[in-house]
């Protein structure tokens, strides 16, 4: 288990979700668990809460994501991966040619036991198809707007964070790179520190 997911006070109660593999001890097959906690100190297991689906955008793994309350409906939005095509894989690591996503989930009962499962309205912009491993989102709201943060990386350019805003959670406007790093030639794109450096890459 691994990468704490989308901490969330629901109805009197902490909420954490991690990634865990359910069949074995090391990576892979991504899950999310899911503990409950009053104090956020003594901690009870739920059943799990997302689970890859066969043939969904997420049938290889639900990656790391946020939670928040819209409107008093849970929602997640987290990143799926699914084998795919070389060409259009954002992550290929020598094992795994993978397309990320970015999925949302939706709950309404009180534990947040179950979810219901939909792809994200996310935008087929440019930016999106020349980067790689574009995953992890992180979520805010500024009055009505929401903004999403998620981590790519450009060949020869360095990893950055591509920044998106909507009104519904579902319908993302691309704005701009938040941050990225500068880098040298033939650099790894996924990993290092970010400096604060804002323009496209």
């Amino acid at each position: 288990m691994n990468d704490p997911n989308g901490p969330i006070y629901w109805k009197g109660l902490y909420h954490m979700f991690f990634q865990y593999n359910p069949g074995a001890a090391v990576w892979g097959d991504m899950h999310w668990a899911h503990a409950v906690s009053p104090d956020m100190i003594h901690w009870r297991h739920l059943p799990l809460a997302l689970a890859p689906s066969p043939d969904g955008p997420d049938a290889d793994g639900c990656f790391t994501g946020s939670a928040v309350d819209d409107h008093g409906t849970a929602t997640l939005i987290y990143t799926g991966v699914k084998t795919s095509a070389p060409q259009e894989a954002t992550l290929r690591d020598g094992v795994h040619t993978f397309r990320e996503v970015q999925c949302l989930a939706t709950s309404s009962d009180r534990e947040l036991r179950t979810w219901t499962e939909m792809e994200a309205a996310y935008p087929a912009t440019s930016e999106r198809s020349a980067a790689n491993r574009v995953r992890d989102p992180f979520l805010w709201q500024d009055g009505n707007t929401w903004y999403l943060g998620v981590g790519a990386g450009f060949r020869k350019a360095g990893g950055c964070v591509l920044l998106y805003r909507s009104r519904d959670l579902r319908k993302w406007e691309y704005l701009h790179p938040s941050a990225r790093r500068q880098n040298g030639p033939g650099a790894n794109p996924s990993s290092g520190r970010l400096g604060v450096k804002c323009g496209v890459p």
